[in-house]
């Protein structure tokens, strides 16, 4: 009992990690609910529509119904300027400068065939050169398919803009209540539970790991070499603050779910909050055990530091903390999947109202969890049973 209250009192001392983590979170809760409406919004809502104008400037070599249509067309949504006269290199200063985002070039007898139609940009690859390439070729299949029907070349540029811009407004398919599928409370609640991993590791092993290794001192060690109180006693104290600290945090980070949950009417919290319960439970738990087992090691308070930060900031990049899973590469989701962050986040994700349930992979997840909780509670006991651990200090003292 006495090493179980030093072990509070030395966190006391030590209590930087814990501080700085608990800013970390703090400020992630009030950013993620200051965006939450924008979030919100982009899934859910009344009509909208994604448009954007960009400078586009052209050279109409064929002035024919065909090119003279294409450019009108494109007048309607983007600033359109013609740059007759201007050399190549000139043109090319105004595209590399930005004055230009997409220069057009029409060749003679593009209506015919015999010409070809080029583009220049120096924003390649991004999404308004793929909708302007896509409007334009759109408007050419348009006009060469009314052409086919027999209309004159006039009437073709004419009908083709009309079926061009006669688009149909986007709409969000809603609940029969009339409710969005994702709401500002879903929002939150997705997305502190997705984050939590990434605190749980760093909270435990940077926040309470320096208290073990304070614990695990040399000059400490000695003394207790010299009392009744044996090894097999602190490392047990050791762990029981771990688990005791592991276990309050976890209660505070549901008490703020719990808040969040009903204050924000979040669908997702009252639908899958056991799923929210049990996951970051285990996510604590695996958060314990890898701290336990990072200070099994002759660790200074330096080198802990730095473990921990890219430890858990590698694992939180690749496992889907801070960019979603699905716009991660096969590649490296592959990889992610040997670590314990990938499966914590991977369930907590499934209380989306807008990803399917599928209780089959949620079961495989927490299954992997409890896995990863063995594997890192054996490992430790391993490093401290064989004295592993200690193999630092043993050199300072020869």
């Amino acid at each position: 009992m006495l090493l179980f209250k030093n072990f509070f009192k030395l966190l006391k001392n030590n209590s930087t990690g814990v501080i700085i983590y608990a800013v970390i979170f703090v400020a992630m809760v009030i950013g993620v609910m200051v965006a939450a409406p924008a979030m919100a919004s982009e899934t859910g809502g009344p009509d909208y529509a994604v448009q954007e104008s960009i400078e586009i400037s052209y050279i109409d070599g064929d002035h024919s119904a065909l090119s003279e249509g294409l450019i009108d067309y494109l007048s309607v949504n983007n600033n359109v300027t013609p740059v007759f006269g201007r050399s190549q290199s000139s043109i090319q200063d105004l595209v590399f400068f930005g004055l230009s985002e997409y220069h057009l070039y029409i060749e003679d007898g593009f209506a015919d065939g015999t010409g070809e139609i080029t583009y220049l940009t120096n924003m390649d690859k991004s999404g308004s050169i793929y909708m302007i390439d896509n409007a334009v070729n759109n408007y050419i299949q348009a006009y060469k398919d009314y052409e086919n029907m027999g209309y004159a070349p006039e009437k073709c540029a004419e009908l083709a803009k009309e079926l061009m811009l006669d688009t149909a407004a986007l709409n969000i398919v809603q609940e029969e209540d009339g409710s969005s599928p994702t709401t500002e409370g879903d929002v939150v609640i997705i997305f502190i539970n997705q984050f939590f991993p990434y605190l749980a590791i760093g909270f435990m092993t940077l926040g309470i790991g320096h208290t073990v290794i304070a614990n695990n001192n040399k000059l400490i060690g000695d003394r207790i070499e010299c009392s009744p109180v044996n090894r097999r006693k602190i490392s047990f104290a050791n762990s029981l603050g771990l688990a005791v600290s592991g276990i309050a945090l976890w209660l505070v980070f549901m008490l703020i779910n719990v808040i969040i949950g009903y204050a924000k009417d979040s669908e997702s919290f009252r639908e899958y909050w056991w799923l929210l319960v049990i996951n970051s439970f285990l996510t604590t738990l695996i958060s314990c055990a890898f701290a336990s087992f990072v200070t099994s090691f002759d660790l200074t308070s330096n080198s802990l530091s730095m473990v921990t930060n890219i430890v858990s900031l590698s694992m939180a990049f690749m496992s889907g903390v801070f960019v979603p899973q699905y716009l991660l590469g096969e590649g490296l989701l592959t990889i992610a999947k040997f670590m314990p962050m990938y499966w914590c986040v991977y369930a907590s994700n499934m209380a989306d109202a807008s990803t399917a349930f599928e209780p089959d992979k949620l079961l495989m997840c927490f299954g992997i969890e409890i896995l990863f909780v063995v594997a890192f509670t054996l490992a430790a006991a391993f490093v401290k049973s064989s004295g592993l651990g200690k193999a630092r200090s043993a050199v300072k003292t020869e």
